[in-house]
């Protein structure tokens, strides 16, 4: 369920961007999310770093439907940075 929210929420930030080129290639990275997202779960193996990711998910989404592009920059970006070194 997890790895499903993940998509669909990464690929609304990206039609929200109204570039369709960056849609096409976030929904490219679904097949590599499928495996990636379970991994990166797993790293946050408490309930305080799940709810930091969810968290910074919601921030992203009030700062699109605030129409904060450069507050959803930040954040998305930071929200990579995290996701990223998690992984690595």
């Amino acid at each position: 369920a997890v790895t499903r929210h993940d998509i669909v929420f990464h690929q609304a930030v990206a039609r929200a961007s109204g570039n369709a080129l960056f849609l096409q290639i976030v929904r490219s990275f679904e097949p590599l999310m499928v495996e990636a997202v379970p991994l990166a779960w797993k790293t946050r193996d408490t309930d305080e770093a799940r709810r930091i990711v969810l968290h910074r998910h919601a921030e992203i989404a009030c700062a699109i439907g605030d129409r904060d592009a450069e507050g959803a920059i930040l954040l998305m970006n930071a929200h990579f940075d995290t996701a990223i070194g998690a992984v690595l």
